[in-house]
Protein backbone atom coordinates (compact mmCIF):
# COMPACT_ATOMS: atom_id res chain seq x y z
CA UNK A 1 0.00 0.00 0.00
CA UNK A 2 1.38 3.60 -0.70
CA UNK A 3 1.32 6.47 1.54
CA UNK A 4 -1.16 8.40 -0.99
CA UNK A 5 -3.48 4.81 -0.49
CA UNK A 6 -3.21 5.78 3.79
CA UNK A 7 -3.92 9.44 3.07
CA UNK A 8 -6.94 8.41 0.45
CA UNK A 9 -8.15 6.02 3.29
CA UNK A 10 -7.92 9.00 6.07
CA UNK A 11 -9.64 11.31 3.85
CA UNK A 12 -12.60 8.50 3.82
CA UNK A 13 -12.74 8.14 7.35
CA UNK A 14 -13.07 11.94 7.72
CA UNK A 15 -15.59 12.14 5.04
CA UNK A 16 -13.68 13.92 2.40
CA UNK A 17 -13.07 13.21 -1.48
CA UNK A 18 -10.22 12.02 -3.03
CA UNK A 19 -9.64 15.67 -4.59
CA UNK A 20 -9.10 17.00 -1.13
CA UNK A 21 -5.68 15.54 -0.87
CA UNK A 22 -4.54 18.56 -2.26
CA UNK A 23 -6.02 20.77 0.02
CA UNK A 24 -3.25 18.85 2.84
CA UNK A 25 0.47 19.84 2.21
CA UNK A 26 2.25 16.89 0.86
CA UNK A 27 5.21 17.61 3.47
CA UNK A 28 3.22 17.72 6.69
CA UNK A 29 1.48 14.60 5.54
CA UNK A 30 5.09 12.41 4.61
CA UNK A 31 5.85 13.72 8.16
CA UNK A 32 2.74 12.71 9.93
CA UNK A 33 3.09 9.30 8.26
CA UNK A 34 6.78 8.97 9.09
CA UNK A 35 5.64 9.43 12.57
CA UNK A 36 3.00 6.76 12.55
CA UNK A 37 5.95 4.04 11.20
CA UNK A 38 7.38 4.99 14.34
CA UNK A 39 4.55 4.40 16.69
CA UNK A 40 3.76 1.49 14.93
CA UNK A 41 7.60 0.00 13.98
CA UNK A 42 7.56 -2.45 17.43
CA UNK A 43 4.32 -4.15 16.32
CA UNK A 44 5.14 -4.24 13.49
CA UNK A 45 8.04 -6.24 13.88
CA UNK A 46 6.19 -8.54 16.26
CA UNK A 47 3.96 -9.12 13.27
CA UNK A 48 7.25 -9.97 10.89
CA UNK A 49 8.50 -12.21 14.19
CA UNK A 50 5.41 -13.92 14.82
CA UNK A 51 4.90 -15.34 11.06
CA UNK A 52 8.76 -15.79 10.90
CA UNK A 53 10.25 -13.17 8.59
CA UNK A 54 13.27 -11.00 10.03
CA UNK A 55 12.25 -7.49 11.41
CA UNK A 56 13.41 -4.53 10.19
CA UNK A 57 16.08 -2.58 12.11
CA UNK A 58 14.98 0.23 12.23
CA UNK A 59 11.18 1.97 10.81
CA UNK A 60 11.18 2.61 7.59
CA UNK A 61 10.37 6.17 6.47
CA UNK A 62 8.62 7.80 3.31
CA UNK A 63 10.34 10.33 1.06
CA UNK A 64 7.22 10.83 -1.49
CA UNK A 65 3.45 9.97 -1.10
CA UNK A 66 4.22 7.43 -3.89
CA UNK A 67 6.52 5.56 -1.82
CA UNK A 68 5.38 2.19 -0.40
CA UNK A 69 4.54 1.30 3.01
CA UNK A 70 6.39 -1.98 3.62
CA UNK A 71 4.14 -2.66 6.74
CA UNK A 72 1.75 -5.32 7.29
CA UNK A 73 -1.67 -5.07 6.14
CA UNK A 74 -3.45 -5.19 9.28
CA UNK A 75 -2.01 -1.56 10.03
CA UNK A 76 -2.01 0.07 6.59
CA UNK A 77 -5.42 -0.90 6.58
CA UNK A 78 -6.75 -0.73 9.63
CA UNK A 79 -4.70 1.22 11.67
CA UNK A 80 -3.01 4.10 10.11
CA UNK A 81 -5.42 5.21 8.40
CA UNK A 82 -7.80 6.35 11.46
CA UNK A 83 -4.46 7.52 13.33
CA UNK A 84 -3.60 10.18 10.19
CA UNK A 85 -7.41 11.21 10.24
CA UNK A 86 -6.96 11.77 13.66
CA UNK A 87 -3.43 14.17 13.01
CA UNK A 88 -5.77 15.87 10.32
CA UNK A 89 -8.54 17.10 12.00
CA UNK A 90 -6.07 18.01 15.39
CA UNK A 91 -4.99 20.35 13.20
CA UNK A 92 -8.44 21.96 12.70
CA UNK A 93 -8.91 21.72 16.72
CA UNK A 94 -11.46 19.49 16.11
CA UNK A 95 -10.75 17.29 19.31
CA UNK A 96 -13.48 14.99 20.03
CA UNK A 97 -13.38 13.79 16.32
CA UNK A 98 -9.44 13.37 16.83
CA UNK A 99 -10.17 11.52 20.28
CA UNK A 100 -12.26 9.22 18.20
CA UNK A 101 -10.03 8.40 15.83
CA UNK A 102 -6.99 7.88 17.87
CA UNK A 103 -9.35 5.56 20.09
CA UNK A 104 -11.09 3.42 16.59
CA UNK A 105 -7.05 3.28 15.38
CA UNK A 106 -6.20 1.25 19.06
CA UNK A 107 -9.49 -0.70 18.68
CA UNK A 108 -8.47 -1.63 15.13
CA UNK A 109 -5.54 -2.50 16.01
CA UNK A 110 -6.26 -4.82 18.99
CA UNK A 111 -8.54 -6.54 16.80
CA UNK A 112 -6.36 -7.14 13.94
CA UNK A 113 -2.89 -8.06 15.64
CA UNK A 114 -4.42 -10.03 18.72
CA UNK A 115 -2.82 -11.36 21.54
CA UNK A 116 -1.14 -14.96 21.41
CA UNK A 117 -2.50 -17.26 23.68
CA UNK A 118 0.27 -18.77 26.28
CA UNK A 119 -0.62 -21.35 29.02
CA UNK A 120 -1.32 -19.87 32.66
CA UNK A 121 2.01 -21.21 34.17
CA UNK A 122 1.50 -21.98 38.38
CA UNK A 123 4.67 -20.40 39.77
CA UNK A 124 3.26 -21.44 43.39
CA UNK A 125 3.40 -25.03 42.25
CA UNK A 126 -0.13 -25.30 43.52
Amino acid sequence: MTAQNVVYSALAVISEAREEAGNYEAEVLIGQINILLGEYFSIQNALMKRRGANPFAEPPEIADLSDDISYDWQLTRMVLPYRLAGYIVLDDEEFSKMNWFMAQAEINLRSAVPAREEPIIDVYGG
